[in-house]
């Protein structure tokens, strides 16, 4: 037995040296059979991790039985004894089960006084016979490979290295490709149009160095399949797996893909006609309903969710007719039988019409319907119903049916408007032409002038009369102009009311023979006035009431009432009826007769007018055939 002798410590590092750079498998056991010592060659022929076979007994590393492997342990301790050392075949086994033979020389060696085990095996031969087998094995495992997915219903690479060379891509992946891919060529060298989307070749890599598997569903890829340069969109559901050795090492990466475009693009026409039907539905003024063939309500839209004040989830898979349809304006029951929008899937016929249905709240409202079977190869599957809520349209029928009444009424006002005045313009002409006619004989028959003078200043009082009368008309129709057409100007001023209700007054008492003027006046009433019109108003007021007032006496009468002068002018005349007494102050109104009685119907209203443009109010009161009373409110001036 050899003795090993103590040693520097700089011998044994260059000792551990020339063992661990040895080609040859090393490994040393104690008196025990425990390997206390591997070199890497020994670790790699048995596939162990470093230091992984330390502490173990030796025997793991045996293919013989417990048995024969204690035999052999005898047999060779004998022939080391015998000889010095041993030289043979062993029977050996990797960790990963698999077995082999090796050439091997046992020799014993004493270390700190205890006999050691070293054995020194032909790692090289050993290690290229392995590989061989290997690589036979790969081989025939990646023929097989290639011809189990050559015809694969997927589109299948394998892919080897960080530049993604093709190794093998079936007949699929060449016809999705659009060409023919030869074994070697990298992929960005097969498919440029790859190099425009980052994104696929940096998850292919990360796959490479992970590990990890990548999958995705219609993932886009824009390939040159026809090799025109312009690339098109298409759609795969993608897998792409790691390729690993024996030794578990990641050598490549397997790709498969199976086109699914045309499902992809149907599946975008589809959603894309389904997101316009919504925007048609969604945006529709109409109310759409669709029950299917038990009547019962299967969608609405929104605008039939705010005509009807349901939602699609109150009523859907319920019937619709008893939500909307189910009761008569007169509160009957309205049955489904005779429901004509229930009617049309059973006759396959259209129905339309006009009824009235009920909302949510319980409110009746008329509505224009629609309801048009739906017809699937001839067999009835649903109904699809159209709704208007006409409630707007009566509206606006009702009001062009007032405007046209408005419009005859105005017509024939204005006819009559056109005859009065026609007759009121000619009636001062008349006189007024006699006697400038009286005049000018007088002017010829000079000697007659200091006998006829008393008589021709009459005729000229007269003419002046209907002049002033012309003026008043055309007056009139001026103000009823500038109203119209809003370009009536007030001239604003501090008006003291009591003044002007005064001068009035005074100045008509000629025309008050028949029925004098009570007047009764409070002073103080100053107001920021226009004191033409106020004079007007007043004008306009005592007129008409010395007019209906059949000679009886016409009150007056102005008082304060808070912030207020409030004129009020009282007759006892014929009275307003009551129907009129708004009316009155309409254009060309009058509340009684023209034939009767004088005037265009225009005072009233400019009256309105004038005291509402400065700020007041006029109203009237009356009871037939005993007088009416006007009572107007201007604002006193601020203190």
């Amino acid at each position: 037995m050899k003795k090993a002798a103590p040693e520097h410590p700089k011998d044994l590092a260059l000792h551990a040296s020339i063992l661990e750079g040895m080609v040859s498998a090393v490994n040393l056991a104690d008196e025990r059979g425990t390997v206390i010592y591997t070199n890497a060659a020994e670790d790699r022929l048995f596939g162990y991790a470093r230091g992984e076979l330390l502490g173990q007994p030796i025997r793991v590393l045996s293919a013989w039985s417990p048995e024969e492997h204690a035999l052999r342990v005898v047999e060779i301790s004998a022939e080391v004894k015998a000889q010095g050392l041993w030289f043979g075949v062993l029977h050996n086994r990797r960790k990963d089960g698999t077995t082999f033979t090796s050439r091997a020389r046992i020799t014993p060696l004493e270390l700190g006084g205890k006999q050691h085990w070293l054995c020194v095996r032909d790692a090289q031969a050993e290690e290229k016979r392995h590989q061989a087998e290997r690589e036979a094995t790969e081989n025939l495992h990646r023929e097989l490979l290639h011809a189990l997915l050559g015809e694969a219903p997927a589109a299948i690479a394998i892919l080897r290295g960080e530049d993604l060379t093709f190794e093998f891509a079936n007949t699929l992946h060449d016809k999705v490709a659009g060409r023919r891919i030869p074994p070697g060529t990298p992929m960005v060298e097969a498919m440029p149009e790859l190099l425009s989307q980052p994104g696929l070749l940096e998850t292919l890599r990360r796959v490479l160095r992970t590990g990890e598997p990548f999958k995705a569903e219609e993932f886009s890829v824009r390939l040159d399949r026809h090799g025109n340069g312009t690339p098109e969109e298409s759609f795969f559901n993608l897998a792409f797996v790691p390729i690993r050795d024996t030794s578990g090492r990641i050598t490549g990466v397997l790709t498969h893909a199976v086109e699914v475009t045309e499902q992809v693009r149907s599946r975008m026409r589809v959603e894309e006609a389904e997101r316009r039907l919504k925007a048609i539905t969604d945006n529709a003024t109409l109310g759409l309903f669709l029950m299917d063939a038990r009547q019962h309500c299967v969608f609405m839209n929104p605008a039939a969710e705010a005509i009807t004040g349901f939602t699609l989830a109150e009523v859907q898979g319920q019937p619709l007719h008893e939500f909307i349809h189910h009761t008569r304006p007169d509160g009957t029951p309205y049955p489904m039988a005779e429901c004509p929008i229930d009617r049309a899937l059973p006759t396959r016929a259209q129905e339309q019409g006009q009824d009235v249905f009920v909302r949510r709240d319980g409110s009746f409202y008329p509505v224009a319907f629609t309801a048009s079977p739906l017809l699937v190869e001839g067999v009835p599957s649903g109904t699809v119903i159209e709704l208007r809520d006409t409630t707007k349209e009566n509206r606006q029928a009702e009001e062009r049916e007032r405007l046209l009444r408005e419009l005859r009424q105005s017509v024939r006002l204005r006819d009559e408007f056109l005859s009065v005045a026609a007759h009121e313009l000619k009636t001062p002409l008349t006189p007024l032409a006699l006697r400038l006619a009286q005049l000018r004989r007088g002017a010829q028959d000079s000697y007659r002038e200091t006998r006829n003078r008393e008589r021709e200043l009459k005729n000229l009082e007269v003419a002046e009369a209907q002049v002033h009368k012309l003026a008043v008309l055309v007056d009139g129709l001026l103000d009823v102009s500038r109203l119209a057409e809003g370009r009536l100007s007030l001239h604003l001023e501090d008006v003291d009311v009591a003044d002007v209700v005064r001068e009035v007054t005074r100045d008509m008492e000629p025309q008050a023979t028949r029925s004098p003027l009570q007047v009764e006046v409070e002073s103080g009433a100053v107001g920021h006035l226009d004191r033409v019109r106020v004079a007007q108003v007043v004008t306009n007021l005592l007129s008409n009431a010395l007019k209906f007032g059949t000679g009886r006496p016409v009150h007056v009468r102005l008082r304060i009432v808070g912030r207020w002068a409030r004129l009020t002018v009282s007759d006892q005349g014929i009275g307003i009826a009551p129907e009129l007494l708004e009316r009155i102050f309409h254009r060309f109104e009058r509340g009684v007769s023209e034939r009767h009685y004088g005037g265009l119907g225009l005072g009233l209203y400019v009256t309105r007018q004038l005291v509402e443009a400065m700020g007041g109010t006029v109203k009237a009161e009356s009871t037939p055939s005993r007088g009416a009373t006007f009572t107007v409110d201007l604002p006193l001036k601020k203190s």
